[in-house]
């Protein structure tokens, strides 16, 4: 829609987004409490190793995060060594910090939906524009940023799939009708 275009734009500008630039994605809430996930919870610092291997290869030096948790920024700068930048005024801590999937909160209203809508499309869309990709494709969100990103550029960009690889229009299926959410570990 027009209204999404624009924010994108205004936060392309207010990020001074510029080519080139690595998307990297990485989730630390809701999917880290489920178990049926393989490495639903990679530590920042493999990103940072990924991200570091990315910057070797191609020479890019600035990262675009999309993350729901509120303390990746900064560890990702620090274990990078490289500028990070992402959408500001979000109340991560408490938009995103949860057990709970977020779109199950976002079904039982407890938080914004128009917010949590808006804020995954910027990200997402922005993340599609970055030149090289790093996340986890057992993530439904890091493995359709890749499939917008070759939509787009119309060949596949350089990525790093951090857990497994990427299927093309098939994430990662746990076991059809099985969430393990909020299951205690044994």
């Amino acid at each position: 829609t027009d209204l999404l275009e624009r924010d994108v734009r205004a936060a392309r500008n207010a990020l001074g987004f510029s080519h080139p630039m690595l998307g990297v994605h990485i989730r630390q809430g809701d999917a880290c409490s489920d178990w049926s996930r393989p490495a639903a919870c990679v530590p920042v610092g493999e990103y940072a190793v990924a991200a570091r291997e990315m910057q070797q290869r191609y020479g890019v030096s600035r990262i675009f995060l999309a993350t729901d948790s509120s303390s990746a920024k900064e560890e990702l700068e620090e274990a990078s060594g490289m500028e990070v930048v992402s959408l500001s005024g979000l109340d991560r801590a408490s938009l995103f910090a949860s057990d709970l999937y977020i779109e199950f909160r976002v079904q039982m209203g407890l938080v914004d939906r128009r917010q949590v809508a808006h804020s995954t499309f910027v990200d997402l869309l922005l993340l599609a524009e970055c030149d090289y990709l790093v996340g986890t494709f057992s993530s439904a969100f890091s493995a359709v940023a890749l499939e917008l990103s070759i939509s787009r550029k119309g060949f596949v960009p350089p990525y790093i799939s951090l857990d497994i690889p990427w299927k093309p229009f098939r994430p990662y299926q746990p076991h059809p009708g099985v969430s393990m959410q909020n299951v205690p570990r044994a």
